[in-house]
């Protein structure tokens, strides 16, 4: 539902609300399996499990859960919107607003479906550490490792949903203002947003940190590894915009705009690319700046067609001259912006279990005026911590390289008339990189080898492309 409500000649108001109901994902024929972490067993569809699967391993479906989607579904999926628009001068305007928005449980790419469980699909594996080798190439697999009518648990891996698969949602709100000043649009808003429910991906059996073997170290004891997803992922971002445009007037349009911002996660879903925990059983210990934070950006635009040739300003009469030099488009884009957070890391694991994290005892970042590409940051602010303890290292604790980029582009058409009002082939020179500005990427992370803090990779230097675009 949803109304437009202009309350005074001045005021108005949006407002609507959306219902929305996701219902799970469900095996057609019934092929799939999930599992339960309180009990340490496996529950499948109508109650029926394949006899290839251990009784002791099987419970039945609990309460509430689907009994073909084995997991939970959420209706009350209500999500309110809210606009105004308040006028407070003659070129003056507030805006501001608020929505609520929902996410499919089931999109694509969760990176785990029910489906792939054994018997149905068999993935065996074999945990090992550097102290405890599972397999050996003398050895090799055991036979019927793959064999579908008889599971051997310990070896195959499991894939699993939270039971309270709840929907993931986005709180969005914003407010700022507008302002004209003769060609120009002056605009600065406070943009926020908070997602909850965000899924995120991890190994439920992680083995305890300590000396033993991987299997005698897992809390659920005869399986192997558990991919499991859950909702407990969730990020915040709050931005300052700015923007000012100028809008096309005598062949001149600009665009300017400054972003500051602080971006929060868990590094849920797919957003991240870093979801490798030190501690399955912690997962909140991840909570960080995001990967994609960038606390500063700013990114302005030009587009000018020179008032050179026949009818413009500069009048050019001769048209073998107006061809060559009449009628020329310019264009530039200019980018600055500070770097993005990475997560430093051991070439081993102390705690033999989850992510490398080092012990954290200073800092690590160093001033602009200390930083080069042969020490970034202080590799000496960490170290590893004891045996068999997760490392206190955070989650993106350290700040890489920003970047300075000038593209510059100028282009040219030349009507062909056969194609059309419109038909021109259009001559254009672009040039990336202009001021040949390194752009370097982020430093490796590995605290602990002679390499750590360098950086060895950057975006490619100046380019120039000379082009035929044909338009019609």
């Amino acid at each position: 539902m949803q109304d437009d409500w202009k309350a005074t000649s001045k005021l108005t108001f949006n407002l609507g609300i959306r219902y929305e109901v996701w219902t799970p994902r469900m095996e057609r024929n019934n092929l799939q399996a999930n599992f339960l972490p309180g009990s340490g067993q496996v529950i499948f569809p109508n109650n029926t499990a394949p006899a290839a699967i251990p009784a002791n391993r099987v419970a039945p479906i609990p309460d509430g859960i689907g009994g073909r989607t084995l997991v939970r579904q959420y209706d009350a999926n209500f999500a309110p919107r809210l606009g105004i628009a308040y006028q407070i001068a003659a070129h003056t305007v507030l805006r501001a607003g608020a929505g609520i928005f929902f996410a499919s449980p089931n999109f694509p790419g969760v990176g785990v479906t029910l489906p792939g469980n054994p018997p149905f699909l068999i993935s065996a594996s074999y945990p090992s550490d550097q102290i405890h080798p599972t397999i050996t190439l003398a050895g090799g697999f055991p036979l019927n490792a793959l064999n579908p009518q008889s599971i051997n648990l310990a070896n195959t891996s499991l894939s699993a949903f939270e039971l309270d698969f709840k929907p993931a949602y986005v709180a969005k709100w914003s407010f700022g203002l507008q302002q004209q000043i003769a060609q120009f649009l002056l605009e600065a808003n406070y943009v926020g947003t908070r997602s909850v429910h965000l899924p995120d991906f991890y190994n439920l059996n992680q083995p305890y940190p300590g000396s033993g073997t991987v299997a005698s170290r897992q809390p659920f004891q005869g399986f192997n590894t558990i991919n499991y997803t859950s909702v407990v992922a969730s990020s915040n971002y709050h931005a300052l915009e700015m923007r000012a445009e100028r809008r096309l007037s005598h062949g001149l349009q600009m665009l300017a705009s400054y972003t500051y911002s602080r971006a929060i996660d868990i590094g849920g879903e797919q957003l991240d690319g870093d979801t490798t925990l030190r501690d399955a059983r912690n997962i909140e210990a991840e909570r960080s700046l995001a990967t994609f934070d960038q606390r500063h950006r700013f990114v302005t635009s030009v587009v000018y067609a020179l008032p050179v040739g026949k009818g413009q300003a500069v009048n050019i009469s001769n048209r073998f001259v107006d061809g060559i030099v009449g009628h020329w488009q310019v264009n530039g884009i200019f980018t600055a912006h500070t770097g993005q957070p990475f997560t430093p890391e051991l070439n081993f694991s102390p705690a033999n279990s989850g992510d490398n994290r080092p012990n954290r005892i200073a800092d690590g970042n160093l001033p602009a005026d200390q930083r080069s590409i042969g020490r970034w940051f202080d590799t000496s602010a960490f170290q590893a911590g004891p045996s068999f303890v997760f490392g206190n290292a955070g989650r993106n604790i350290l700040t890489g390289p920003g970047a300075v980029n000038l593209d510059f582009s100028t282009f040219k058409a030349f009507p062909i008339r056969p194609l059309g009002e419109q038909g021109s082939l259009q001559v254009r020179a672009e040039f990336f990189n202009v001021l040949n500005h390194p752009q370097f990427g982020l430093p490796n992370n590995t605290v602990n080898i002679p390499q750590g803090g360098t950086i060895t990779s950057a975006s490619p230097m100046r380019q120039i492309q000379f082009g035929l675009k044909l338009v019609f």
